[in-house]
């Protein structure tokens, strides 16, 4: 009986794109947070707590123009802070934990992606979502305050909603970018989304318990540092106590570092370690 050899025929179509694959990511990352329960509930209450009354306050008590002042305190709300951080939980928890969990960590990087190319679509993914909360409602506090402002000034608020712009960007990078890192160290979204809350929470914690000793721990806060960023982009000064090049490395700490080991993790994953 003779054999026949398999055959393959050769595929003759093109390639999609790294940025077509970049787009799959992002959007796939997208349509799963609006379509999850959790994430509708944090950005719906979180907005009304947040957002929805310091602009319907603007509504109907007008205010002379647009300052960077009145931003600035809007944007250190509390509740700002703390539905940004449950959100970037819940988000970001998800995002190579369940790669890691489903096997298809491997399939991404069958085809040529880079690890650094993986995380930004990822962190880029998960920014999107973060924006509907941090970035986008801030612009609609000021397009809403220059738009029932009793004053003339208009030159001065276009101002202060482009430093917004900048604070805004800053807040969905600042948060995400921890909750992409704690979620690169586990396979459990479980354990990525809560460590993701007590990576802020405990430096807060420690850093109000020692600030009776030394004012500087304020540096430890990862909630003031980023508050003295809003203090820098809305044009004041940081505090006497805080020299520029501590809130700096605090600064970059918190930023650059959860992205330096991100990538580092992922490296070693893709080859293999």
């Amino acid at each position: 009986m003779r054999i026949d050899p398999i055959e393959y025929t050769p595929w003759n179509g093109e390639r999609t794109g790294l940025i077509l694959r970049v787009f799959v990511i992002i959007k796939k990352i997208f349509k799963q947070n609006i379509k999850s329960k959790g994430v509708l509930v944090l950005l719906i209450l979180g907005i009304i707590l947040a957002h929805l009354f310091p602009i319907m306050s603007t509504v109907f008590i007008p205010r002379e123009r647009l300052s960077a002042d009145i931003v600035n305190t809007y944007m250190k709300d509390g509740f700002f802070a703390l539905f940004s951080i449950l959100l970037a939980a819940v988000v970001t928890s998800s995002l190579i934990s369940s790669d890691y969990q489903d096997n298809s960590f491997v399939l991404y990087f069958s085809r040529p992606i880079k690890p650094a190319v993986y995380m930004f679509s990822k962190l880029f993914g998960a920014a999107l979502v973060m924006a509907l909360f941090c970035f986008l409602p801030p612009i609609i506090y000021c397009i809403t305050v220059m738009g029932t402002q009793t004053g003339p000034d208009y030159w001065s608020g276009l101002k202060v909603t482009g430093m917004t712009v900048a604070a805004g960007l800053l807040t969905v990078i600042y948060f995400s970018s921890m909750g992409l890192m704690l979620s690169s160290l586990t396979k459990r979204k479980a354990y990525a989304g809560v460590g993701t809350f007590i990576a802020f929470l405990a430096p807060m914690t420690l850093s109000e318990f020692f600030v009776n000793f030394n004012v500087k721990w304020r540096l430890l806060n990862p909630i003031v540092i980023l508050h003295y960023s809003f203090d820098l982009i809305y044009g004041f000064r940081l505090p006497d106590y805080i020299e520029f090049h501590e809130y700096l490395l605090s600064f970059l700490a918190y930023l650059f570092i959860p992205m330096a080991v991100t990538y580092y993790i992922l490296q070693r994953r893709a080859v293999g370690k």
